[in-house]
């Protein structure tokens, strides 16, 4: 194990971050430089998560050491995951998921040009926020710590854009597909209306053709049989079957020429 406050000599030039991924400060990037890192609900702590209720006051550490990179359970009451088992202590690597009280947190390793890890002091190791500045260390005195700062947020507005679009393709592809059924519904209901209506209507014609027959003393047999034609030759037409209404209508014409429906 390396003292002195220097990084790990087996990691130079690397650069190691935390990322909320759920928790108070969800978004926030705290960056490790330094041999050993407390994290907890208590002020003294690097990391400080002082709303997470299931969060002790000291926690867990990640230690750097000959092994790698290792994290440790120092909390007597609550626990500490890593890629969803239980630990007291435990190597972590690039991508691996920690679980502290309520808070997910993510360890990111990378090698930027110009990273580099920074000394460790006298009171342990050191994280800094997403701008650069160091967390605040315990203080001494009567002096209060400020640990308040706004997490790195990522931006949304793509992800919202994407999803307009697609709701309202979803809406158009729905007025597409469901208005032809109502209107054809409305349409076979207007029609079976109307069917009504013409027999009612053709009724009505026949009565008064029947009583206007019987007045000038024409033969009411006749345009029984002309209006027998006509209602057979209007349902095989409602049916589909237009050879053989034709062929009603025509029946009908040739009995009673003026029969006023087989006319129109």
């Amino acid at each position: 194990m390396m003292k002195g406050g220097a990084a790990p000599a087996l990691a130079p030039g690397f650069e190691f971050s935390l990322v909320v991924l759920k928790g108070e400060d969800q978004g926030a990037v705290y960056r490790l430089t330094g041999q050993k890192i407390t994290i907890g609900r208590g002020q003294e702590n690097a990391i400080q998560f002082p709303n997470d209720m299931k969060c002790s006051r000291h926690h867990a550490v990640i230690e750097f050491n000959e092994n790698g990179i290792e994290i440790e359970n120092v909390s007597d009451s609550n626990h500490v995951f890593v890629d969803n088992k239980e630990i007291h202590r435990a190597r972590i690597k690039h991508g691996s998921v920690i679980i502290i009280g309520e808070t997910k947190l993510q360890l990111n390793v990378k090698t930027p040009s110009a990273a580099a890890l920074g000394p460790v002091g006298a009171g342990g190791g050191l994280a800094t926020r997403p701008d650069g500045s160091p967390v605040p260390g315990p203080e001494f005195g009567n002096h209060a710590t400020d640990n308040t700062f706004s997490p790195s947020k990522q931006k949304k507005g793509g992800g919202l854009f994407k999803i307009l679009v697609v709701g309202l393709g979803l809406l158009f592809v729905y007025l597409m597909t469901s208005t032809p059924t109502k209107k054809k519904d409305a349409a076979e209901i207007r029609t079976d209306e109307a069917v009504e209506a013409e027999i009612e209507k053709a009724n009505k014609l026949r009565e008064a053709a029947i009583a206007k027959k019987n007045k000038a003393g024409e033969n009411s047999q006749q345009f029984e049989s002309a209006q027998t034609a006509y209602v057979r030759g209007f349902r095989d037409y409602k049916q589909g079957n237009f050879g053989r209404a034709s062929e009603a209508f025509q029946a009908c014409l040739s009995l009673f020429p003026n029969h006023v429906l087989c006319n129109r």
